[in-house]
């Protein structure tokens, strides 16, 4: 998602998650596409159907939005308890858990911010 700031439909402010239509705040309302990775700034195309699953196209919807709080989040890095399960999952191909992304954060730390 490469969309310049005043191109993202919905900001909102601290503690005003459930804002729509704000601009120009200080967090981005960020769409993942139906069955899939892809994110989007953009929420519900209006596609519904299978076929139009792709190329861009793919319903989103903000029904089931949330905003996380520090004490809902878990710890899922290394050492950790959920950490340890998730890291004893078989993931296939997957290579990019908490526990991988943690060891790689201060590998490529440079300058004071994570180089991409």
């Amino acid at each position: 998602m490469d969309d310049a700031w005043d191109q993202v439909q919905n900001t909102f402010d601290e503690g005003h998650a459930d804002e729509q239509d704000g601009r120009d705040k200080n967090h981005p309302k960020i769409y993942v596409g139906w069955a899939k990775h892809a994110m989007f700034s953009q929420r519900n195309t209006g596609f519904n159907d299978r076929l139009s699953q792709g190329c861009g196209r793919e319903y989103r919807s903000d029904d089931w939005y949330y905003m996380p709080q520090k004490e809902t989040l878990i710890p899922g890095g290394n050492g950790t308890p959920e950490g340890e399960k998730m890291k004893a999952v078989d993931w296939g191909n997957a290579n990019s858990g908490p526990w991988a992304v943690e060891g790689r954060m201060c590998e490529a730390q440079k300058g004071g911010y994570t180089a991409c």
